[in-house]
């Protein structure tokens, strides 16, 4: 059984106003056949609009190569290397990233690298299995199919792979403990050519190595650690022979780090870290070039990466000018520095000093640098050093949604959520919205922003004609908005109220105007009080006048509205549920206990009884009740004895009202129906999929559309829609649109910006997995200083780990993993530690055990507002 905090759970119960998404009058007109729940026909899954590429907080340690027609990127990310294909103009062309089977099943893959040749990428890394760790390979083609199985190209204890190809095959260098460098051969055939194995005398302190070819001469480069450090190298010969008994010197003395190599014409340019600048020097079969300093000697720089270009190189690394930086010079072919170093990217490093370089890559007519930022970025820019695209994910994923709701608006469905596709921060979020006409037609294929970046919590109810009510909060401006909305066409927006909101609105719409319900911070009470207030808005989305509901509360109450008969009904939730009836002028009815202790209700109506769907938030438990003419009626109706705990959904479908809840552990969502008499059908399951957050929307005449959130991949929210109906339903919109989905469910709790005003915002109609662990700060993002292999746990990520903003998803997170080949505790289940905390829809700062995903900037929201409503109530 879940511990949810009472605090929390007091403005975590959610309203469901656009389950009630048809006026009550028109559904009693309408007086349609019942959906007959079980023989309903259930559509197949859809999405809601196309998927794009998004940054996520994932991977680390790129290697870029190119093919003659894209590049290919190498990268890791939960001990595990993963491949993507890169158009030229800096487009990821492959969202499922390619996998690289292990050796066995608990295998670490760490370290990757990357080359290309003989019309053949090989990819190389570490893997530790067991107690050994070596190197291993894998082929795979242009198009991104794997040629053959992954092999093994040292053996034990080996690690640190570099790959380069020299024309024929492949060349690998790696370290070996105690031993140093070594190199070898492998064929394009995909095996390790025997014989070919050298290892470099007199490298036993060597850190990582690099290698590169230049036509027939080859190059190790490697630093030394010790109490004489120094960079050295050797050169190789065509037939693949070391052609320096003794390793030439590239340079010594304190601060020496990170080498990059890249060679042309019988010429290779080693570029090191110096102190805090960058330096290089030119290398060709018979000497060894002066040392060039690229950088300059006011900022701080490392990571560096070369490449051939043109008749000469480019040298990048990360700089310490500009809060971080990606920049870079051109070398001509006689080693001479061309220029002043220019901006390379518009995305920022994570730092200049993690033991994590750049890597750099040249193309037909452009340059790629590959770079751990947040997540794995690149950048794409001309050998003139002018930036084409500036910044784009390579470890990207299908962009990230949630705190989506449903409702019908007299015409279509409207399914909206709020967007990460152009960041994972609250600043960078949208709130979209597309419609489905009731044929399964997207009738808005791409999408409709109803609110710009800087959305979070969003809330909608439908209204009639094709019209319908949205509002949210905004982070930029701090405050709460709302739109009308007519079609896809946006009315003005308009602030809803400029107090402290404490939690979001709450909307409902009674076949003419809207109402809005929500709690709000009183500042003119030191002790941290809380009051209620209601505001109707007009259709046209105009704010009429604020009137108060209660006040003098000790915590921010859980607030909900519904449309019944010719008014509204008002639920709140501190220790009880409480019901009162409001009108849109602002009389109130007497209290009405639903219930004792906490719960999650949604609620919809047929315009002579309102249905109350409850979860029990101490035992799990579905129930319902009836509320008609100001009272409820009859007793309560059971439904399940047990669910995931959260957020229910209700419609009426003409006849009768549809339940539908998710279940525990599997989260399959189940539904019964209820007539107004009270006749309760069997369970039925209405997908054979996990569906966290359910949200339903009918029509009022049999046919009904269920939203809910699936979790895909590499850590990806989205939205899956089902079609339900008596009749042949429909089984993907007929545009043919692949479409999206939505994710990150509720809106988590926001504290605005720094310095800004504390917000609840509990999304109306949606559900959250509070917990007591997971998702806290240090919640694993990739480790620093070749220490934590993509950590996703509480306090882990590897010595060193970067302290994680947060996240939403409220997962409970698997273990960061060491360098050195420390096992993963695996989540529960396939976690990415990210916290997500209201991703089902709701709204939650608690981090949950169950499964959730990953978004970094609901948590520190939530972090936010516990800081704000502390400090208010202390």
């Amino acid at each position: 059984m879940r511990v949810i905090s009472s605090w929390w759970i007091g403005w975590m119960v959610c309203a469901v106003a656009g389950c009630s998404s048809q006026p009550a009058d028109e559904a009693l007109e309408t007086q349609a056949p019942a959906l007959n729940l079980p023989s309903a026909e259930i559509g197949e899954p859809f999405e809601t609009d196309p998927a794009v590429p998004a940054l996520g907080r994932l991977g680390h340690g790129p290697r870029v190569a190119f093919d003659g027609e894209n590049y290919a990127a190498v990268f890791e990310d939960q001990a595990q290397v993963h491949a993507v294909r890169i158009a030229p103009e800096g487009r990821v062309l492959e969202l499922d990233w390619v996998a690289f089977e292990p050796e066995a099943p608990d295998a670490l893959q760490l370290y990757p690298s990357l080359a290309y040749g003989g019309g053949k990428y090989l990819a190389t890394w570490s893997e530790s299995a067991g107690s050994g760790i070596r190197v291993r390979g894998q082929l795979f083609l242009r198009d991104a199919t794997l040629d053959g199985g992954a092999f093994a190209i040292s053996g034990d204890a080996a690690s640190y792979p570099s790959a380069t190809f020299d024309g024929t095959d492949f060349l690998v260098t790696y370290q070996t403990p105690g031993t140093g460098v070594s190199y070898c051969r492998v064929s394009t055939a995909g095996a390790l050519i025997q014989g070919s194995e050298h290892a470099i005398d007199g490298t036993a302190t060597a850190l990582n190595a690099a290698v590169a070819h230049a036509g027939t001469l080859g190059l190790v480069v490697w630093p030394e650690s010790g109490d004489s450090p120094r960079i050295r190298a050797t050169r190789i010969a065509p037939d693949g022979t070391p052609m320096d008994t003794t390793p030439i010197s590239i340079a010594d003395g304190p601060g020496l780090a990170e080498v990059a190599v890249a060679g042309a014409n019988g010429k290779l340019l080693v570029a090191y870290r110096s102190g805090t600048q960058i330096e290089a020097r030119l290398i060709d079969a018979t000497s060894v070039g002066p040392p060039l300093t690229l950088s300059p000697a006011d900022s701080e720089a490392g990571l560096p990466a070369v490449a051939a270009s043109g008749d000469g190189f480019v040298v990048a690394w990360a700089d310490s000018r500009d809060e971080l930086s990606i920049r870079g010079l051109r070398v001509s072919s006689t080693g001479e520095v061309l220029g002043e170093d220019e901006l390379l990217a518009n995305g920022k490093p994570r730092s200049v000093a993690i033991s994590e370089p750049l890597s750099l890559t040249s193309g037909a007519s452009e340059l790629l640098v590959g770079f751990m930022g947040e997540g794995v970025q690149g950048s794409v820019f001309s050998p003139e050093l002018v930036i084409e695209n500036g910044d784009f994910p390579i470890s990207a994923v299908q962009n990230a949604q949630g705190a989506q709701q449903v409702a019908w608006n007299g015409e279509s469905y409207t399914i909206t959520w709020i967007d990460e596709r152009n960041g994972r921060d609250i600043e960078d979020m949208d709130a979209r919205f597309v419609r489905i006409g009731p044929d399964g037609a997207r009738l808005d294929p791409e999408g409709v922003v109803v609110a710009e970046a800087g959305t979070f919590s969003l809330a909608q109810v439908g209204g009639k004609a094709g019209s319908w009510l949205a509002a949210w909060y905004s982070s930029t401006d701090q405050s709460v908005f709302v739109r009308s909305v007519q079609g896809k066409t946006l009315g003005a927006p308009h602030e809803l109220t400029t107090r402290d909101v404490a939690t979001a609105p709450s909307l409902a719409f009674d076949g003419t105007s809207y109402l809005s319900v929500y709690a709000a911070f009183d500042k003119a009470d030191v002790g941290g009080t809380y009051s209620m207030f209601g505001r109707p808005v007009a259709a046209d989305g105009t704010p009429g006048t604020e009137f108060p509901i209660d006040s003098g509360l000790a915590q921010p109450p859980g607030v909900s509205v519904f449309a019944h008969g010719d008014g509204y009904v008002f639920a709140s939730s501190l220790d009880r549920v409480t019901l009162r009836t409001v009108t849109a002028t602002g009389t109130l009815g007497e209290p009405i206990p639903l219930q004792e202790g906490e719960a999650f209700l949604a609620a919809a109506s047929n315009g002579e009884e309102l249905l109350i769907a409850s979860i029990d938030q101490s035992t799990q438990r579905v129930s319902a009740r009836f509320f008609a003419d100001g009272a409820l009626r009859g007793e309560s109706i059971p439904l399940a004895d047990t669910s995931s705990g959260f957020l229910p959904a209700v419609a009426w479908d003409g006849e009768s009202f549809l339940v539908v809840w998710d279940e525990d552990e599997t989260r399959v969502p189940k539904a019964r129906s209820i007539t107004p008499a009270g006749s309760v059908s069997s369970v039925r399951a209405l997908a054979d999929a996990e569906c966290y957050g359910p949200w339903l929307a009918s029509d009022g005449a049999g046919q009904l559309l269920l939203s809910c959130v699936r979790y895909d991949a590499y850590y990806v929210r989205r939205i899956d829609s089902y079609f339900l109906s008596n009749a042949a339903t429909p089984k993907v919109p007929p545009s043919g649109d692949d479409g999206g989905r939505a994710g990150s469910g509720g809106a988590a709790p926001s504290g605005g910006s720094a310095g800004g005003r504390p917000v609840t915002t509990a999304g109306s109609g949606g559900s959250s997995e509070p917990s007591t662990n997971g998702g806290a700060p240090d919640a694993g993002q990739p480790g620093m200083n070749d220490a934590g292999e993509s950590g996703f746990a509480p306090g882990a990520g590897g010595s060193g780990g970067r302290v994680a903003t947060g996240g939403s998803d409220g997962r409970a997170a698997s273990a960061g993993q060491k360098a050195t080949g420390g096992t993963a505790d695996s989540p529960p289940p396939a976690d990415d530690g990210e916290d997500d905390s209201g991703d089902d829809g709701g709204c939650s700062c608690s981090v949950g055990s169950d499964r959730h995903d990953a978004s970094s900037a609901w948590l520190a929201a939530c972090l936010a507002l516990v800081l704000g409503v502390r400090r208010r109530r202390s």
